[in-house]
């Protein structure tokens, strides 16, 4: 239930910024968040959700995220032997952007990848989804 609720988050808030068209199903589902290698966190206050952060871990079948755009510069560090992770789905509800909930989502990401061992993290960030 947490995890519906913080992809519809996601969902709607990258709708209201153009980043992406609606879905049906209200959520923002790819086949990274269905991973059972994808560790999302989640913010909640009174039993909502407010916010939202998932790692996303390379893999030789599902790559990450960011392929679709910057695949030669991660296929360089893969080259390198380095074990990757994505930073992806950041949503905080606009109430919540300057509170300390980004900052500790971004915490719990960094320690989750650091105890999951991986060598790099990386991120793509759209102009159009500023504040988000």
């Amino acid at each position: 239930e947490d995890l519906s609720k913080a992809y519809r988050l996601v969902h709607d808030i990258f709708l209201q910024t153009g980043f992406l068209k609606h879905e049906t199903s209200g959520l923002r589902m790819r086949h990274f968040e269905a991973s059972s290698e994808t560790a999302t966190f989640i913010a909640e206050k009174n039993g909502s959700v407010v916010g939202v952060l998932s790692v996303v871990s390379d893999s030789p079948d599902l790559g990450l995220p960011s392929d679709v755009a910057f695949k030669p510069e991660l296929d360089t560090l893969r080259a390198r032997g380095l074990r990757l992770c994505e930073l992806t789905n950041q949503a905080v509800a606009e109430e919540y952007r300057k509170s300390a909930v980004p900052t500790e989502l971004m915490r719990c990401a960094v320690a989750h990848g650091m105890l999951s061992g991986f060598d790099e993290g990386v991120a793509a960030v759209s102009p159009s989804q500023d504040g988000c």
